[in-house]
């Protein structure tokens, strides 16, 4: 017998989602489990439950015998729910059984979204949950694999002008008064090594030799003795 189910927060009852299982029991275990790992809206508040304490819980809506589809009732379900205003956390419409999503189901979902641009109020709110948030600590031994893995590393004619495009039109964000004071502040406590000092001023030089070099060849790749004179 298949089971559709819903998940609901145990403090308010808000559904938050449908699914189809054949044990209600071992299907909750696997959510709390796989769900401290998944990168979805699932995972999201499922640990964000956990983060208070409490955990999901799991009821049954219907049976669909083994015999026949479940896919539909699924469906009817997560559009009826959705419909009446629940915020489902459902990637999908439903049908599809739940697990990980096939390379073309995903490259489908890519294909959808292929110029799409997210509100304003959800770039606003991908911001706020990033905000405070501290990089990844990395060991030394780790700086120096990431180091050494990008020394050596040519860049093809063709990567650099992407990278050229894509910088056309960007305009450098204003910075407040207090910003730039904070900026300048930081800058003046910072110590650098005699190390990085002598990278930074070889690195200064090596770019003032390339604009010399420019200049003196033109845009063209001849040189300025060669250029005709009108």
């Amino acid at each position: 017998m298949n089971i559709i189910y819903t998940l609901s927060d145990p403090r308010t009852g808000e559904i938050r989602y449908v699914g189809k299982t054949t044990d209600l029991k071992k299907r909750l275990s696997e959510h709390l489990c796989k769900g401290m790992k998944l990168n979805t809206h699932l995972g999201a508040w499922i640990r964000l439950l956990d983060a208070v304490g409490v955990v999901p819980e799991i009821q049954a809506i219907e049976h669909v015998p083994t015999n026949e589809p479940w896919q539909e009732v699924e469906r009817f379900w997560i559009s009826s729910l959705r419909f009446l205003g629940f915020r489902l956390v459902n990637l999908h419409h439903g049908g599809f059984g739940g697990g990980c999503l096939s390379t073309e189901t995903k490259a489908k979902i890519a294909a959808a979204n292929v110029g799409k641009k997210r509100p304003e109020w959800a770039c606003n709110r991908m911001a706020e949950a990033q905000r405070g948030k501290r990089r990844p600590f990395r060991t030394e031994a780790h700086r120096r694999k990431l180091s050494e893995s990008q020394k050596g590393r040519v860049f093809t004619d063709e990567h650099r002008q992407k990278l050229s495009a894509a910088k056309i039109g960007r305009k450098i964000p204003e910075r407040s008064a207090e910003h730039r004071q904070k900026i300048s502040e930081f800058m003046k406590r910072r110590v650098v090594s005699p190390e990085t000092r002598l990278r930074m001023s070889l690195a200064a030089k090596s770019r003032s030799k390339i604009s010399s070099t420019e200049l003196a060849t033109g845009s063209d790749g001849n040189s300025g003795e060669n250029k005709t004179k009108v």
